[in-house]
Formats: structure tokens, C-alpha cells, sequence
């Protein structure tokens, strides 16, 4: 039902979607104005995350997780610090770069749904212009705990 719901979202206006997919995940974007509207999909029941990097490394990324369990669901705007270190950016002094925000986990697995300025804000955040290669870090748990290590995690470059 869930998936019917987005695949008719996505259908009216359906040109300006794009959509890739790589080991179990789905990314489908679209350039709305002064914001990447972005949906991401799992087929896990834990955290969900995607990284936003130039370089080929999830060091570096503008990292956005989300988990829903029990009704509820959080979401928070990350930078990878390092290898297995990801901060809030608001601990890092600076503003999240999120609107709309929403994460869904039903019985075929967990959906995250956000609006990303696309100007460059700060040093966690990048330039999203339409047109650009960039890579795309997708990752997800089987537990909702952040700090849990992922089941999954794979890269992708595209054009936006």
C-alpha cells in the first residue's frame, strides 16, 4: 500500500524524478527549487542512512540517518568525522540543512523521506547543483540505535 502511495507521488510530475539502486536500496531525487527533495528506501528495520560526499569515501559526508519504531521516527543531519565517527552538525556548531522530514518502517522495510537546501550552507554541507557527479552513500541497521553499525553499506556516483 505504502509503495503504491509514493509510486503515485512520484508519478504525478514523474519527469523530474530520478532514481538509482544498489545492494537492497532505492534513492530517488528531484531538484525542487532551492532544495533535493530525496526519498530513500531499505529493506531494513533499523536505521536507514544516505552521504552526500565529492570524493569516493564515506569520510567527509554530509550523512542523513533516520529510524522509526513504534509510531514515532527521528532524523538528524550528520557529518563523518572519520572512519566509524559521524557527528550531529548542530554539535558541530552549525544549522541542519533538513525540511519535511519523515521516516516510515512498515513490513517491507524503512523509508526516509527529507527536503536538503542544495546551496552550500557550511563546511558539512554541499553544494547540490543540478548537473553535478557526486557519490551517494547508502547504509542501513537492523537496529535503530545510531551508533549501531550497518548491515549494508555501498556507494554510488550520479549526476544530479
Amino acid at each position: 500500500m505504502f509503495k503504491l502511495i509514493i509510486l503515485m507521488a512520484l508519478m504525478s510530475g514523474a519527469e523530474n524524478w530520478q532514481s538509482t539502486e544498489k545492494n537492497g536500496m532505492k534513492f530517488t531525487w528531484k531538484m525542487e527549487g532551492d532544495y533535493m527533495e530525496c526519498i530513500v528506501e531499505s529493506p531494513g528495520k533499523g536505521w536507514i542512512a544516505i552521504g552526500f560526499n565529492e570524493r569516493n569515501t564515506i569520510v567527509g559526508s554530509n550523512l542523513i540517518m533516520g529510524a522509526a519504531e513504534k509510531g514515532h521516527f527521528k532524523m538528524s543531519d550528520r557529518y563523518v568525522v572519520k572512519f566509524g565517527q559521524h557527528e550531529s552538525v548542530l554539535t558541530l556548531g552549525v544549522n541542519e540543512a533538513l525540511l519535511n522530514r519523515e521516516v516510515i518502517e512498515n513490513k517491507e522495510g524503512t523509508i526516509m523521506k527529507f527536503k536538503i537546501k542544495r546551496k552550500n550552507i557550511d563546511q558539512y554541507h554541499l553544494n547540490l547543483e543540478k548537473g553535478k557527479s557526486i557519490y551517494v552513500w547508502l547504509a542501513y541497521s537492523m537496529e535503530d540505535d545510531f551508533d549501531h553499525h550497518s548491515i549494508m553499506r555501498t556507494s554510488i556516483q550520479i549526476n544530479l
